[in-house]
């Protein structure tokens, strides 16, 4: 905090009131800044300037101004003389006032005065004017990323042409997608048909998974049509049936696929695919000690069905 500056101000005319001191310190300190205090002392004589020093240390001032007003028919004259330390000895400065100028207004000329006698450093600095901050440019909205599949579900029908013949039946796939190129899929499904050499019904349950890879689509925005091949791990159980008696087998396999889809809607469209299916070995079917049929290992699979997009 700043040490205060105290100004003693000595005052021996009685038609200086107080509405003229209060106005006067009030000015002096709105120019000097608020560490500024004037103390107003009003005596019957002004002393001598030496007095006036002595006066003005034990109040500890740092200058001392004495004020003698006069008043006359052409107006009233006020006199400020004052000691400032660092100005060369005692200054004096004359204002003259109408007699119809008011007290108050006399006061805050008089202290504006005394306040510009003062050395530069002791007045309050101008005020810092900060420019107002420009304003804000408005960010614009964030792009929105284009909408990008992650998931699909695969519900379809299917034919199969090879090994138990008529077969139809039906599969479900999910496809997880990692990037807009590469997926991971798993996928289950049944088919039915027949071997007539044998009299007996076959069932096909497949279970498995793979990867798929989109290999071409429509643009981003649009993302009406996609193509893809798709290749798969398979678990194959074939089943037949005959005369109430049930036999079956579990079957390793490999299935390759070509697929394109259609979107009528935005998440939903239609799907077709074939695949070539490869189990790892052939059934022979046997009635009694005859071999009637060979369930051959490669099966040719069409699918027709719907797929829903996430």
């Amino acid at each position: 905090m700043a040490d205060p500056l105290i100004i003693l101000l000595l005052v021996a005319s009685p038609e200086v009131g107080d509405n003229v001191t209060s106005s006067m310190s009030a000015s002096a300190r709105e120019a000097l800044g608020p560490q500024a205090h004037v103390l107003v002392e009003n005596r019957k004589d002004l002393p001598s300037d030496d007095e006036a020093l002595v006066l003005a240390t034990k109040a500890h001032a740092k200058a001392v101004v004495e004020l003698r007003s006069s008043a006359g028919t052409s107006g009233t004259r006020m006199l400020l003389h004052a000691h400032v330390p660092g100005q060369g000895g005692w200054i004096d400065r004359t204002l003259t006032f109408s007699n119809v100028d008011d007290p108050s207004e006399r006061g805050r000329t008089a202290g504006l005065a005394v306040a510009s006698m003062m050395p530069l450093e002791w007045r309050m600095p101008a005020p810092r004017v900060t420019p107002p901050p420009p304003p804000e440019k408005e960010k614009p909205p964030p792009a929105k990323e284009p909408w990008r599949e992650r998931a699909a579900i695969d519900l379809a029908g299917l034919v199969a042409l090879g090994g138990a013949r008529p077969a139809w039946g039906g599969q479900g796939a999910v496809r997880v997608d990692l990037t807009r190129i590469v997926g991971l899929r798993a996928l289950g499904g049944v088919r039915f048909g027949s071997v007539p050499d044998a009299g007996a019904d076959a069932t096909t349950v497949s279970l498995g998974g793979g990867a798929a890879f989109r290999i071409a689509a429509s643009p981003r925005d649009a993302a009406r049509w996609e193509l893809a091949l798709a290749g798969d791990v398979l678990a194959l159980q074939q089943s037949l049936r005959r005369e109430g008696a049930t036999e079956s087998r579990w079957l390793l396999g490999v299935q390759a696929t070509a697929e394109g889809a259609w979107f009528f809607v935005h998440h939903v469209g239609l799907v077709a695919s074939v695949s070539e299916e490869l189990a790892f070995g052939a059934t022979r079917v046997f009635v009694g000690p005859d071999r009637v049929a060979t369930l051959t290992p490669f099966q040719t699979l069409v699918k027709v069905g719907i797929r829903v997009r996430f």
